[in-house]
C-alpha cells in the first residue's frame, strides 16, 4: 500500500498566492475596464450622424434646373416649398376685385413636380406635387387637356410645402421642375 503524500504549504506560500490570484483579478478588471473607457473615447471621437446641407435653388420663368451637387451620404431629402405669388384679386371674382383685395396664386400646368437625375441623366427619383393636398379657396377653370394651365387662387399665402426623403448612393445629381409656372423654393440636405 503506498502512502498519500501530504504537500502543505507554508503561510508564507499561500499569501503569495492569494496577492498573485489578487492581481490577476485586479488586472482583469483594468482591462475590461480601460477597453470601455477606450471604445467610449473612440465613439466620441466619431461625430453621430446628423442632417447637413448641401444646397439651396429656387425656380423662376428661366431657371427650371438645379446646378449639379454631390451627396456624401446614402439618405438625403429634398425640402421644397411652393412660392405664391401675391397680386391683385381678378375680375372672376368680384368680391375681392371690388374690394381691391390681392389674393395669393399658384400656377399648376400639366404634370407639376421634379425629377432628379443622376450624372448620365438617368431618373433617380420623381415627385408629383399635385398628389399633396392643397387646402384651396378658390380656382380659375381651365383646360388642361391641351396643355392648360390651373391658377390656384387663396386668400393668405398658402405656405405649401413638404420633403422628400431618398436613398441613393454617393455622387453627383440634378433636379429639374417641370409643369410648375410658380417658383418653387428646394433644400436638399444628405445624411451622414
Amino acid at each position: 500500500m503506498q502512502r498519500e503524500k501530504k504537500v502543505v504549504l507554508s503561510h508564507e506560500v499561500m499569501d503569495v498566492v492569494k496577492k498573485l490570484i489578487a492581481l490577476v483579478f485586479v488586472a482583469l478588471l483594468a482591462g475590461l475596464a480601460g477597453g470601455y473607457i477606450f471604445k467610449s473615447e473612440i465613439s466620441l471621437l466619431k461625430p453621430s450622424e446628423t442632417w447637413h446641407f448641401v444646397m439651396s435653388f429656387t425656380t423662376n420663368e428661366t431657371q427650371r434646373t438645379s446646378p449639379s451637387f454631390y451627396l456624401s451620404g446614402t439618405k438625403w431629402r429634398i425640402k421644397w416649398n411652393l412660392i405664391a405669388i401675391e397680386e391683385p384679386a381678378p375680375e372672376e371674382f368680384p368680391y375681392y376685385y371690388a374690394l381691391n383685395k390681392t389674393l395669393w396664386r399658384i400656377t399648376f400646368g400639366g404634370w407639376n413636380g421634379f425629377l432628379v437625375y443622376d450624372e448620365s441623366r438617368y431618373v433617380i427619383s420623381t415627385l408629383d406635387i399635385a398628389l399633396y393636398q392643397f387646402d384651396t379657396l378658390y380656382r380659375r377653370n381651365a383646360t388642361i387637356a391641351g396643355g392648360g394651365e390651373i391658377n390656384w387662387y387663396y386668400e393668405n399665402d398658402p405656405n405649401i410645402k413638404g420633403i422628400c426623403y431618398l436613398v441613393y448612393g454617393e455622387g453627383k445629381l440634378y433636379i429639374e421642375v417641370r409643369g410648375l409656372d410658380t417658383p418653387i423654393a428646394l433644400t436638399i440636405e444628405s445624411y451622414y
